[in-house]
């Protein structure tokens, strides 16, 4: 963290923070706008140095839900799981499901449980309660008992399985403007087709986070 500044602004607080990302030679930065009755605004702006950086995997935010927000409705794709190169098979549509519906047992743990085109999507409690996210467009989202560190052991893999996993009681939630596609036209290995790629260029994101409740 480099900077963070807080100002009013009419009937909001903006909240201004910045980074340095050395691992991918980059600045992040990213301005709240808060307002009355929990409304808020973001939009995270990403500056690369101009050194050469892979491909990114996907850009946008990712947080940890309380314990029992585990209900999820969505206006996208659904209802499996789907990426941009795999998604003719997803219809549009209004889907509710819970947070376990969303982890696939692939025999090796991966990535999984994304939905994408989302028009907006929310969490919930038992209760009802909740928050919505959209965007000025559309987006990904995902929901699971794991994290990405749960999922993905990195360069060096262990053969582990699904049921060696421990599963939070928390929901971890990606939001993304874009992911990379799956790849694998070849069955497997093959990266993904260049327009399923996400170059590691200057780019933003906007969305808008709101409080939800019983309707």
């Amino acid at each position: 963290l480099k900077e963070f500044s807080t100002r009013n602004e009419g009937n909001a607080i903006i909240v201004n923070t910045s980074y340095i990302i050395p691992a991918v030679k980059s600045s992040l930065d990213m301005e709240y706008s808060i307002r009355k009755g929990g409304l808020i605004n973001a939009v995270m702006h990403l500056t690369p140095t101009g050194e050469a950086v892979s491909n990114m995997f996907r850009f946008g935010i990712r947080f940890e839900m309380p314990e029992g927000f585990e209900n999820i409705e969505y206006y996208g794709r659904g209802p499996h799981e789907n990426y941009a190169d795999r998604c003719s098979s997803a219809l549009l549509g209004i889907y509710r499901q819970t947070v376990d519906e969303q982890f696939h047992p692939y025999v090796r743990p991966q990535e999984t449980g994304t939905h994408s085109d989302l028009r907006w999507w929310r969490i919930k409690n038992t209760a009802g309660w909740g928050i919505c996210i959209s965007s000025d467009g559309p987006f990904n989202a995902s929901a699971l008992h794991y994290s990405q560190e749960d999922l993905d052991e990195g360069s060096v893999k262990h053969n582990t399985h699904p049921e060696e996993l421990v599963t939070s009681p928390y929901t971890w939630i990606c939001i993304d403007s874009r992911q990379m596609g799956l790849g694998c036209e070849n069955s497997w290995g093959r990266l993904p087709l260049e327009k399923h790629m996400i170059k590691h260029d200057e780019r933003s994101f906007l969305f808008t986070i709101k409080p939800t409740g019983l309707n």
